[in-house]
């Protein structure tokens, strides 16, 4: 474990030195064939051997953890209510642009402060791979 991650985890240095003292012993044993080792079960293993070796320290690692793997969950969920935002964005986008195309030949737009009479059939050759682009890329944000 980085010596940062340690300082900011644990209060005390006896804390410390008993957690790097197991962890040692843990890895010894693991070389050593005395440890019963499975990969699904790794968790499970070494902190129950943790706790038998060092103590109460050792349940200051299982909380970090835990709470990494909260803060993990939380950060995904709220990745995924920010995407589903920007598909409802990239759908009304989608449909403004439809409805520009849908517009009488000349309407009158605002660009900066200064009113300008547009053709919107001049845009059907920009558009349509804006479009297409905008439906790939939602596409892509569905299967996250």
């Amino acid at each position: 474990m980085e010596e940062e991650r340690m300082r900011r985890l644990l209060t005390s240095a006896s804390d410390k030195n008993s957690i790097l003292e197991g962890l040692e012993e843990i890895e010894r044993r693991i070389e050593n064939g005395e440890f019963n080792w499975r990969a699904d079960k790794k968790d499970m293993h070494i902190k129950k051997d943790m706790h038998m070796n060092i103590g109460e320290p050792a349940k200051k690692l299982h909380t970090a953890r835990s709470r990494n793997n909260q803060f993990l969950s939380d950060f995904r969920l709220w990745c995924r209510d920010a995407i589903d935002g920007i598909l409802v964005s990239m759908k009304q986008l989608q449909d403004d642009v439809s409805l520009l195309r849908s517009l009488p030949a000349k309407f009158i737009c605002h660009a900066d402060a200064e009113p300008v009479l547009i053709n919107p059939s001049s845009l059907s050759p920009l558009d349509l791979p804006f479009i297409i682009q905008l439906r790939i890329f939602i596409r892509f944000l569905c299967l996250l």
